[in-house]
């Protein structure tokens, strides 16, 4: 297996993704105090994590505009144009006039820069997972998704370390005046970077041109019952991962009184188990079948929901982090096997439109849900997030149990699978996605 596909696939999502946690990441230090300050400091802080939550609105719409292109044009154009538009919203956020310069005008441009970040995301994760696994041997394909996957993780720590670095580094005037840029900044470089790596992946073959007529969307939206299917094999994993990651350290700040540097240590210890359980969730995959890992991983979630906040409350940051990265693990382990899964549910000539579709309404409910629980943190914490992240487990459960496996039984069967979709024999070589 090719190790240039597996370092794409990581530093591809680790980029997009850090843009995206962003938000979330910054929302208390930066968003609320200088685009919401007018409403005061609680106030403004719900404003700020409202406004990082806009994104998920327009995702489902970014999957629609970038599905139907990656599948009537080709993976890498859609991959590009999706990784530009993102590239460019997150480096305008950076250049922003704040409140106190032009007042209302900057949340109102601040909330619309977010909602085409939004739409940009909506098209890089099929573009980058479709790009790496269609060219991936059948038989590996979990893992070169694991690797995808596990970029996830990366980026949301690299965004709470970047902005955890920003207010630490400069003095207060600095930071106000442009410190605070600096994240943002650093995020339209990383996007670059992965617009370089994205021009040197070779592009799928295109449909045939009957198959093209159909359209993308109109292909997918005849299966509804598939698409809503898929779209719940995401809730546990989301949720799961959005509570503790984004949840545990702002609860544990303002309720716990905990020091955000533990807190934040502890993300990161959080976020490499949780790599290596995505990692290990894709090669299990490969293994014993897309299905059963993310069961596994639904189950584990559920079962670590309530133990999860028992140990956070007790304020002890050893076991804040223990509770962190066994969560972490548990929703990792499902996550890995998803982008194997969704790849070989949906036909080549509309998978792009399929997978962003299923990807990013499961993310979106399930995050979005998730956000608004976040909220409730303190109120809520002893019983109703707990609920809330089972009741997303029996979701993933119920709809893994309905999808069919999809794992190729062997190599026959996969090469057999290829013939029919219309690709070469030959093209699951492990180096057949990476231009040299």
């Amino acid at each position: 297996m090719s190790r240039g596909l597996r370092a794409a696939g990581l530093l591809l999502s680790t980029a997009t993704w850090y843009s995206m946690f962003l938000f979330a990441a910054g929302a208390p230090a930066i968003l609320g105090p200088l685009f919401f300050n007018r409403y005061g400091g609680a106030d403004g802080s719900l404003f700020a994590f409202a406004t990082a939550g806009v994104a998920f609105l327009t995702r489902p719409i970014g999957a629609l505009v970038f599905g139907r292109l990656g599948d009537t044009v080709g993976r890498r154009s859609a991959l590009i144009s999706s990784l530009v538009l993102g590239g460019l919203s997150i480096a305008l956020i950076g250049a922003l006039p704040v409140e106190r310069t032009i007042g209302a005008l900057a949340p109102m441009l601040l909330v619309g820069l977010q909602l085409v970040h939004g739409l940009a995301i909506g098209g890089i994760w099929s573009g980058m997972t479709l790009s790496l696994t269609e060219g991936a041997p059948p038989l590996s394909r979990g893992l070169i998704g694991g690797f995808v996957q596990s970029g996830v993780s990366c980026g949301a720590v690299l965004a709470n370390v970047a902005v955890f670095a920003a207010t630490s580094a400069f003095a207060n005037d600095t930071f106000t005046s442009w410190g605070w840029r600096v994240p943002f900044l650093v995020g339209g470089v990383l996007l670059v970077a992965a617009l370089l790596i994205a021009v040197r992946l070779r592009d799928a073959p295109a449909p045939p041109e009957p198959a093209r007529r159909r359209g993308p969307i109109r292909s997918v939206l005849r299966r509804p019952g598939r698409l809503l299917l898929a779209a719940g094999l995401l809730f546990s994993a989301n949720a799961a991962f959005y509570v503790t990651i984004t949840g545990t350290v702002e609860y544990g700040v303002t309720e716990l009184r905990l020091a955000r540097a533990d807190l934040i240590a502890g993300s990161f210890i959080a976020a490499v188990v949780g790599v290596l359980g995505t990692l290990g969730g894709g090669a299990l995959a490969d293994r014993l079948g897309r299905r059963p890992v993310v069961i596994l991983g639904a189950v584990a979630s559920a079962i670590w929901a309530f133990p999860f906040f028992w140990l956070v409350n007790t304020a002890a940051v050893e076991l804040v982090t223990f509770s962190m990265a066994v969560s972490g693990l548990a929703s990792a382990l499902g996550y890995g096997a998803v982008a194997a899964y969704l790849t070989e549910l949906f036909d080549r000539r509309s998978r792009y439109t399929g997978t962003a579709l299923a990807y990013h309404l499961g993310a979106a409910l399930a995050g979005g849900a998730a956000q608004l629980a976040v909220l409730e943190l303190p109120t809520y914490v002893e019983s109703g997030i707990s609920w809330f992240l089972i009741g997303a487990s029996a979701l993933t459960l119920l709809c893994a149990l309905a999808l069919p496996e999809t794992k190729p039984v062997s190599r026959s069967d996969a090469t057999f699978a290829r013939l029919r979709e219309g690709a070469s024999p030959h093209s699951s070589r492990p180096n057949s996605s990476l231009r040299r």
